[in-house]
C-alpha cells in the first residue's frame, strides 16, 4: 500500500475538515456535505460534523489491520502511531494554518512526526496558499546548502484534480543578493518590475508551498522562511 492509497483509505486528512465545516473550507465542505447529507453549517450546529469525523477516525484504524500489513506488535503499534501523525498533519493543514489570506509556515514533518518518504536530513516547512492572492517569500542561503521551493495543487482523492507539482525552484534557480538572501513572489500573473527568477507562477488550484532545506554542517536550526501576502488580490 503506497502513501496515496493510505491517505485516501484512511480519510483522516480530508475528514479533519469536518471540524472546520462552519468555516470556509471550500472543497472539503462540499465533500463533507455529500458524505453526510446536509449543509456544513447545520452539521456543525447539530453535531453531525463531529460524529462524521469521529466515525471516520474509528474506521481508519481498519487500515492497520489490513491483511497486507505485518501483524507483529511493533508494526501494529507503529501503524496506529502513523494514523495519529496523519491526524495531526490534517489538523495543522485544514484547521490551524489553513487560511491563505494570512498564511504561516509550519513544520510538515520532522524527527517526531513522519509523513512517509521524508529525508531525515531535511527540514520541511509548508504554507497554505491560494491563487486569489499574491505572496512575498523571503529567506537566506547563508547557513543552508540546499533549498527547494515546491508549489503543489490538486487532491490526493480520486477526483479530477490529482495532486501534482506545478512549480519548482532550487538553490541553483533562486536569485541571491550579495548577502545570500532571496525573495520570491508567488502570483497567478507576472508582476510588473519583478525578474523572472524571482517569480513563481500559481495555477488556479495551487494550495500549498513546501520549502525543503538542508542546513550546513554545524549550523543550528534557523527560523522558518519569512513571508507575507502582498496588498490586494491578484488579477
Amino acid at each position: 500500500m503506497n502513501r496515496r492509497e493510505l491517505l485516501v483509505r484512511t480519510g483522516l486528512v480530508s475528514t479533519v475538515a469536518a471540524l472546520g465545516s462552519g468555516c470556509d473550507s471550500g472543497e472539503m465542505r462540499r465533500r463533507l456535505a455529500q458524505a453526510v447529507m446536509g449543509s456544513p453549517d447545520e452539521m456543525l450546529m447539530d453535531g453531525k460534523a463531529w460524529e462524521f469525523f469521529s466515525d471516520t477516525l474509528k474506521n481508519a484504524g481498519s487500515v492497520v489491520l489490513d491483511p497486507q500489513m505485518a501483524d507483529d506488535e511493533l508494526t501494529r503499534a507503529e501503524g496506529y502511531r502513523f494514523l495519529v501523525r496523519l491526524l495531526g498533519l490534517g489538523t495543522d493543514m485544514l484547521l490551524e494554518y489553513k487560511t491563505p489570506a494570512t498564511p504561516e509556515f509550519f513544520k510538515l514533518q520532522g524527527a517526531n512526526r513522519k509523513d512517509a518518504g521524508d529525508n531525515p536530513d531535511q527540514y520541511y516547512d509548508v504554507a497554505i496558499v491560494s491563487s486569489e492572492y499574491q505572496y512575498w517569500v523571503t529567506g537566506t542561503m547563508r547557513d543552508t546548502v540546499l533549498i527547494e521551493a515546491s508549489l503543489y495543487a490538486g487532491s490526493f482523492a480520486g477526483d479530477n484534480r490529482q495532486r501534482r507539482l506545478v512549480a519548482f525552484r532550487n538553490e541553483s534557480q533562486i536569485s541571491l543578493d550579495a548577502n545570500g538572501d532571496f525573495e520570491e513572489i508567488l502570483s497567478s500573473s507576472w508582476p510588473a518590475g519583478v525578474a523572472e527568477a524571482n517569480w513563481i507562477q500559481m495555477e488556479a488550484d495551487a494550495d500549498s508551498l513546501l520549502i525543503r532545506r538542508i542546513q550546513g554542517a554545524g549550523c543550528a536550526l534557523s527560523g522558518l522562511p519569512d513571508h507575507e501576502p502582498l496588498d490586494g488580490v491578484s488579477g
